[in-house]
């Protein structure tokens, strides 16, 4: 059984897809099978949507290079710890 508040993957979206599209698989059996539970088995085919859509949202305001940068420049020597991060840039 999967933790709640994890999201599905894309294998087992599809996997609920195949097996609720056969005549002999209800949603009950499905889930037992899957080990989830049956109201999340129950909402894949309705929302009609196989893969996860992207998240929306604001992007970084330092990306994962720039913070390397200035981790790498805080580093250096005394002096460098002790400046703020828009001294160092």
């Amino acid at each position: 059984m999967r933790q709640p508040g994890t999201r599905l993957t894309y294998q087992q979206r599809c996997r609920i897809f195949t097996l609720s599209e056969l005549p002999h698989w209800p949603s009950e059996i499905i889930a037992t099978a899957m080990g989830l539970v049956r109201t999340t088995v129950q909402s894949v085919p309705e929302s009609k949507v196989e893969a996860p859509q992207e998240q929306v949202g604001r992007k970084r305001a330092i990306t994962d290079k720039i913070r390397r940068r200035l981790v790498a420049r805080a580093t250096l020597d005394a002096a460098h710890r002790r400046m703020k991060y828009e001294e160092m840039a």
